[in-house]
């Protein structure tokens, strides 16, 4: 895995690839710096591409995935390397999952009540919800 391959076009082609046999996220991030870098981002590339004899492809391919969306800039082989080193404590979003009924999600007449309580002689606005659900309903019947 040393050095240059042919003309500076053909061994930027060949490390491109090699990137993207790691994964589709390793590819894109190879394209990207050799886009914004050109030739000074063969280094870069084969660095990420020699990680692969001590890492698994899917975490270099994990690892480059989080650094396009970490960093807006120039790719460089230290974000992915260093997220790599980072393991599980490297940021990443947290994926939450959404829920309708939850002990702290308090109903919605809670919030109703609490709405007419603060408000001055009980003046508070009624939408007119209910004629149009059954509007609604009746069409839905039909």
């Amino acid at each position: 895995m040393r050095g240059l391959h042919g003309t500076i076009k053909e061994s930027a082609d060949y490390w491109h690839s090699r990137a993207a046999a790691l994964g589709e996220a390793a590819g894109r991030w190879a394209r990207r710096a050799l886009d914004a870098r050109g030739a000074e981002a063969i280094r870069s590339i084969m660095g990420l591409c020699q990680l692969a004899e001590k890492r698994r492809a899917t975490d270099i391919n994990a690892a480059t995935a989080k650094a396009m969306d970490v960093t807006a800039g120039l790719p460089s082989f230290r974000t992915p390397k260093h997220m790599l080193e980072a393991g599980d404590q490297a940021p990443g979003q947290i994926q939450m999952e959404l829920r309708e009924v939850d002990p702290i999600i308090r109903p919605l007449a809670t919030y109703t009540d609490f709405i007419r309580s603060q408000a001055p002689d009980g003046d508070i606005f009624q939408p007119e919800t209910t004629a149009l659900t059954e509007t609604q309903t009746t069409s839905k019947a039909s």
